[in-house]
């Protein structure tokens, strides 16, 4: 039924009555089949909704598996010696194998240089674990750099792959002053790459020893080393009068020209 009412009246109308004898209002079967329709499709979906649910559930377990639970990390085991990183591995419940062994500057040889994958990189539980060993740092054989300047010695060593090290003062009866006497380790050995060469440069003639030698002697010879003599007596010696006692700078230290040294003279 269908009623309306314009300008005051009140009109009903029969819109349909269906062969079934069923009432249709608006083209839509009231009656149905009780309803049983909607409800399958209701259930229906419910079911679609679960298993994608379901499917989610399954795929964020195996994710979290393949990138959480199934995964860890490779042990620090660089520094240590062959023996000891393999042992640390193999209980962790890795697989490991040895790799072709290479010099290295930063390690000892038969430690472990590094490791294949790296340490720290996430890898499955129960990976092959590849250690690369150490040879050792790299040797390089020491030129001959004396009788040169510093400044050349120190590049011919740079040349070379090895670093300059502390310039040391030393007398030299047979190397003038300033000029390269030899280095440490010797010319000629081998030294690892990364330690630095010590370069001995003369400071020139050694000071001799003045002492039990007679005043004069000594005097002479001080005159023509242009070497100046600060004499001063020494009067609780037993030694002969004029028999230098005592001097400084002591016998051996490197002298220049117009150095004073300072000797006691027994009284």
């Amino acid at each position: 039924l269908f009623r309306s009412g314009f300008a005051g009246q009140n009109h009903t109308q029969i819109l349909g009555v269906p062969g079934n004898g069923r009432t249709a209002i608006g083209g839509r079967d009231d009656l149905g089949d009780g309803g049983g329709g909607y409800r399958r499709k209701r259930r229906g979906g419910l079911m679609v909704l679960l298993a994608a649910v379901l499917i989610f559930a399954v795929a964020g377990g195996a994710g979290w598996w393949f990138t959480q639970a199934g995964y860890t990390a490779v042990p620090a085991v660089a520094g240590l010696t062959n023996g000891a990183a393999v042992t640390a591995l193999r209980a962790d419940g890795f697989t490991v194998r040895m790799g072709t062994a290479v010099t290295d500057n930063n390690t000892r040889a038969g430690t472990v240089a590094r490791t294949v994958p790296a340490v720290g990189g996430r890898v499955h539980k129960g990976s092959v674990i590849t250690l690369i060993s150490s040879l050792g740092p790299r040797m390089i054989k020491v030129p001959d750099v004396s009788g040169q300047q510093l400044a050349g010695a120190q590049q011919a060593l740079r040349n070379a792959g090895l670093p300059p090290g502390q310039v040391r003062k030393v007398a030299s009866s047979s190397v003038d002053a300033g000029i390269v006497v030899s280095t440490q380790p010797a010319a000629g050995l081998s030294s690892p790459q990364q330690t630095p060469i010590v370069i001995n440069v003369s400071a020139g003639p050694p000071l001799p020893d003045f002492r039990g030698q007679d005043q004069q002697s000594i005097q002479q010879w001080a005159s023509q080393n242009g070497i100046t003599l600060n004499v001063q007596q020494d009067t609780g010696s037993s030694q002969p009068q004029g028999t230098i006692t005592r001097q400084s700078p002591d016998p051996g230290t490197p002298i220049t020209v117009n150095v004073t040294v300072t000797i006691g003279v027994s009284a």
